[in-house]
């Protein structure tokens, strides 16, 4: 537990450690789809990145984040734990990244998310939060992006194990796959249980997943 946390959970790569923020409140349903985000994909890969004979996959591929966030929303999904009010978060983390971009405030965003995002004070304050955090953070624009990417490689057919084995990107799995055939690196140990038992049941869910862009 920590105090000092933004996100209200976070993994510690050098610690093997998923802190939480002291003080968060879960619903069943967002604690379960929190431990498929965080323990299933973020802590899979940075424990599988320790086992590999190369250091690479522990340092990351470019342009990794946008893999991992996206492996990471599709856990909370195949689990039957992603609900319209976490896409509808998701979205405005979209809107209020492109505002601070476009130059707004931290007043303008938090305003923003009360009034056309019908946000509560208190949740509109840790969205803002967020994206304002560190002088302005622009990585949660990622996760809706790297979802729709890696969800259209999954219904595809396609494999996920080998970005798995670390802080993979989908741009190299070609060279990943081939790494892995040629022993230079090894299949991921652990692997994200939700990629082989999906509960793609929610049709609302589906339809507006659907539609991402």
């Amino acid at each position: 537990m920590s105090p000092n946390l933004v996100s209200k959970a976070l993994v510690i790569n050098s610690k093997k450690l998923v802190r939480v923020k002291k003080g968060a409140q879960f619903t069943r349903k967002s604690l379960m789809a929190l431990s498929h985000h965080e323990i299933g994909v973020h802590m899979v890969t940075t424990i599988n990145a320790t086992l590999q004979p190369l250091y690479m996959p522990r340092l990351g591929a470019p342009l990794n984040t946008l893999t991992q966030e996206g492996l990471a929303v599709l856990s909370e999904y195949l689990s039957g734990n992603i609900t319209l009010g976490r896409l509808k978060e998701l979205a405005l983390r979209v809107l209020a990244v492109d505002m601070l971009v476009k130059g707004h405030d931290f007043i303008e965003v938090f305003e923003f998310l009360m009034d056309d995002g019908n946000l509560d004070q208190n949740a509109a304050y840790y969205l803002t939060s967020r994206v304002f955090r560190g002088g302005g953070f622009t990585k949660d624009h990622l996760y809706l992006r790297g979802f729709r990417l890696i969800l259209k490689h999954y219904h595809e057919g396609k494999p996920l194990d080998n970005l798995l084995i670390g802080k993979m990107s989908l741009k190299y799995l070609p060279v990943l796959d081939e790494m892995v055939q040629r022993r230079f690196l090894l299949p991921p140990k652990y692997k994200t249980r939700t990629f082989q038992q999906n509960s793609e049941e929610n049709p609302i869910i589906r339809y507006l997943i659907e539609g991402l862009k």
